[in-house]
């Protein structure tokens, strides 16, 4: 009997690759795409039956699939999986994983990173002391004194809310699930989301994208909050109304918000800085605000950020191949 094929469909140093075929010696046959010629690629298509590949970026032309045949797994070097799912080009029938709680701490950091430089409206000061600016008659805000919410208590979550609270900050969270260990003051479902929002200071979302939580946060949640309060979202862009979201913090300076998560992503994996051949992550011109903080969705790439990804992608890859050999 013949093992199955993979086709690993990332940018990986060889480093990587050897461990790739050693953990997976044994139980699959694995290929590597960046060493596929056109035609080797054309000729392997319909023996694929496990693809891997990065959540966004798509590696090749949708056309491929309509020749996988064979295809029953795709393993994503993401967290999040979304993204394929709701793909029209890949067949309904193929299973999608993702390499879930992989980066969670590094997630978490980067919220906190956001928060802190909100609270402390670092960007402003920063930009003042260039321009010749000495002024400290500004104040900031003191994490010990403030409440947090934390939409989605998930391994992110929960790597979030710990932070918080080694801060001194009251959390107050929502689940999906409503279970934690953690002594947070109050936590409770989707249902209480409107009890939560007009007694916080700063809302992070790390909730997961589905039908309940897009949209979650838009006009009416966004003007229950208060005047000087702070949005971070490190989930999916889409759990927030991209338009409420824009024209709330034009109408409302002393509101913040710091985002590492869009509305609109590139489809193909680049191989130079996007600049002039692509456009913003949005529809609305969120760069010419000087209350918000954007980072381009790289919470989760940090420290050895990828040798655990790719540790997580590989474990779940033999727990499958393993299970169905």
């Amino acid at each position: 009997m013949s093992k199955p094929i993979v086709l690993m469909a990332l940018e990986l140093d060889p480093r990587h690759k050897v461990l790739g075929m050693k953990q997976l010696e044994g139980l699959a046959s694995v290929h590597y795409l960046d060493e596929l010629s056109e035609e080797a690629f054309d000729g392997l298509i319909p023996e694929v039956e496990i693809l891997v590949r990065y959540g966004i970026h798509k590696p090749f032309p949708d056309e491929a699939f309509s020749r996988m045949t064979r295809l029953r797994l795709i393993q994503a070097m993401s967290a999040g999986t979304r993204f394929l799912e709701v793909d029209p080009a890949i067949p309904d029938h193929v299973m999608i994983q993702g390499a879930r709680g992989a980066n969670s701490a590094a997630v978490a950091e980067q919220a906190m990173a956001h928060l802190l430089a909100s609270a402390k409206t670092l960007s402003q000061h920063d930009r003042m002391i260039r321009n010749k600016l000495f002024d400290q008659r500004g104040t900031t805000k003191c994490l010990a004194e403030s409440k947090i919410g934390v939409f989605g208590l998930g391994s992110i979550g929960t790597e979030i809310a710990k932070r918080a609270l080694a801060f001194e900050m009251d959390v107050l969270a929502i689940d999906l699930v409503k279970s934690t260990q953690l002594p947070v003051s109050f936590l409770g479902g989707m249902e209480d989301i409107d009890r939560v929002l007009p007694e916080i200071d700063f809302l992070v979302l790390s909730l997961p994208l589905t039908d309940e939580t897009k949209g979650i946060i838009g006009q009416c949640e966004l003007s229950q909050m208060k005047e000087a309060a702070c949005l971070i979202n490190v989930g999916r862009g889409a759990l927030v109304d991209q338009r409420a979201l824009y024209e709330h913090l034009a109408a409302h300076p002393e509101f913040r918000a710091g985002l590492d998560v869009w509305w609109k992503y590139p489809t193909t994996y680049p191989t130079e800085l996007i600049e002039s051949h692509w456009d913003y992550p949005y529809d609305y011109p969120f760069h010419l605000l000087d209350n918000v903080i954007m980072t381009p969705h790289m919470a989760a790439y940090s420290g050895q950020a990828r040798d655990r990804m790719f540790d997580v992608v590989i474990a779940r890859l033999r727990e499958y191949l393993s299970a169905h050999s």
